[in-house]
């Protein structure tokens, strides 16, 4: 049999297994059906060790995401099917489930009459997306292009380029590429380094708001520009040296391939591009740029995730430092808000069948540490803001709340968290307190406030001290409320990954995963409704 592999795993948030063909070299594509409907192809491309044992193969996992407007899509029971390149199905691994299981499931048709028409479903996120050569918005986007860099030229005395997936599509086929839903562009900075750049960025934003601009950051890097009735996505390139950085992309090159800027033809209008396109596109997508890949996937080297990282840990807007960051959110807590328990902490409870140790990564002003202390368990809050503990303190001496503890702790210190899982873990011991057996890390609205370093700090900590049967109860804000709202203006946050974050926290760290949802209507603060991730984790 020259195809081998496995459907491993059916859930309502993805579609994984691992797929190999003896006669082909490198990875091979998969095609993901429900009830016989295509929802398109993924490469198996992700490295799995287990099979590079087995079969001397590094490269074969696959992975398709779903959304939950897709998952809102299919039909009860939906059956799935993997197909190979060479036709074969792959089958199941036995004992799992063939379907996905949504209670709430409508008619395979609806989906079906979408995909038929304008609609697709973009293979890296699962989304069902309209994309630009199906709006007709054509027209808006070149009048944005031409206004934004009237704009850029008059205030910054220079000119925004189009880039990643515009820009691939002017250079290869003059179009839109079939799975572009927004218009990339990005400027290079006029200073050399991360953080001198980072600072060019938050005056270029600074101005741009001063003047009336609807701006709204994404990143340190980043922003969404609103114009013409539609939005760029503008992005900031900078060199290190001999190298340029820019989202998900580095290497060595020059600014004199970006400099000067050249006209060409793009749908019928003159649009801006590197001085030298292709050498940028080779940085971004690699040596096979030239030819369409709907299976294309970021494959980003340490180098770049590196450098991704310092862009993460510095703060948006004017707070550029980590003593800034504690700083604001003692600000914050200066101010009188909410006591009652959040919806997540609510939400948690109900798993907490038994009294135990809970432990509140970035407790705030501790209203959830409050209600889990209410309910018989054994709390220690943490937190980076002495302002925030200080009040904690003398609030639940005030309401006689028994058994709560809070503590100041700034987790980019890995060893403190450490320090403190293993001295609860020890006093329970001498204690005989049977509350040892159900430990309880639970972090709302922590990890998307923290670098994604002190993320990886925070995983390796709870692995290293959680017994077996631990469990962790996570909600942070995703990638999908980058462009929303925000009732507390521009402070850092990262947006996160939840797939990757659930891949990070289970693949070679000693937890698995047995919840995990993203949406909308679970974190509602007056009129902010953000897109935000639950991931719920046991320690094996």
């Amino acid at each position: 049999m020259a195809t081998r592999g496995y459907i491993e795993r059916i859930s309502r948030w993805f579609i994984a297994g691992w797929c190999v063909d003896d006669e082909v070299e490198g990875p091979v594509e998969v095609d993901v059906r429900v009830e016989g409907l295509s929802l398109g192809r993924v490469r198996a491309d992700i490295p799995r060790n287990d099979i590079e044992k087995a079969l001397d193969r590094p490269l074969a996992g696959f992975r398709f995401p779903i959304s939950p407007e897709l998952f809102g899509l299919l039909p009860h029971r939906a059956q799935v099917e993997v197909v190979a390149s060479s036709g074969e199905a792959l089958p199941m691994l036995k004992g799992r489930d063939s379907r996905i299981d949504n209670p709430h499931g409508q008619d395979i048709g609806k989906l079906a009459e979408m995909l038929q028409g304008d609609y697709i479903i973009n293979p890296k996120y699962g989304q069902i997306i309209r994309p630009l050569k199906n709006r007709n918005v054509d027209e808006k986007i070149f009048l944005a292009l031409d206004e934004s860099n009237r704009i850029f030229e008059a205030q910054f005395s220079k000119k925004l380029f189009i880039c990643y997936g515009t820009l691939l599509g002017c250079i290869r086929n003059n179009d839109f590429i079939p799975h572009d839903d927004d218009v990339d562009v990005c400027f290079l900075a006029d200073e050399q380094g991360l953080d001198a750049a980072a600072g060019e960025f938050r005056r270029i934003i600074k101005t741009l708001t001063d003047i009336g601009q609807r701006v709204q950051f994404d990143s340190s890097a980043q922003f969404h520009w609103g114009l013409q009735g539609t939005s760029l996505d503008v992005f900031m390139a900078w060199m290190e040296g001999e190298n340029l950085f820019m989202y998900n992309a580095g290497g060595t090159f020059s600014r004199n391939q970006i400099y000067p800027l050249a006209e060409r033809e793009f749908k019928g209008r003159q649009v801006w591009v590197p001085n030298d396109s292709e050498a940028l596109l080779e940085l971004i997508y690699g040596p096979g740029w030239r030819v369409p890949d709907p299976s294309f996937q970021w494959r980003v080297t340490p180098e770049v995730r590196a450098k991704m990282n310092e862009l993460n840990a510095i703060p948006i807007g004017d707070e550029s430092t980590h003593t800034e960051i504690k700083d604001y959110w003692s600000r914050f807590y200066a101010y009188a808000h909410t006591t009652l328990p959040s919806a997540f902490a609510a939400a948690v409870a109900i798993e907490l069948t038994e009294p135990g140790y809970v432990v509140d990564l970035g407790c705030g002003n501790g209203r959830d540490s409050v209600f889990f202390a209410q309910l018989g368990h054994s709390v220690i809050g943490l937190d980076v803001s002495g302002k925030a503990i200080d009040d904690n303190q003398a609030r639940v001496l005030e309401k006689q709340v028994d058994d709560i503890e809070f503590k100041q702790v700034d987790v980019g210190a890995p060893h403190t968290l450490v320090d403190i899982l293993n001295r609860m873990e020890e006093a329970a011991i001498q204690a005989g307190d049977a509350r040892r057996n159900h430990v309880t890390i639970y972090a709302r609205f922590f990890f998307h406030a923290v670098s994604e370093e002190e993320e990886d700090l925070v995983l390796g900590a709870l692995s290293q001290s959680l017994r077996s049967g631990a469990r962790c109860f996570f909600e942070f804000r995703t990638e999908k409320d980058a462009k929303g709202y925000k009732r507390f203006g521009s402070h850092y946050r990262r947006f996160i990954n939840i797939d990757r974050f659930v891949e990070k926290a289970t693949i070679g760290r000693p937890f698995e995963c047995f919840y995990q949802v993203e949406g909308r209507g679970m974190a509602k603060y007056f009129e902010e409704d953000p897109f935000v991730g639950r991931v719920f984790l046991r320690r094996l």
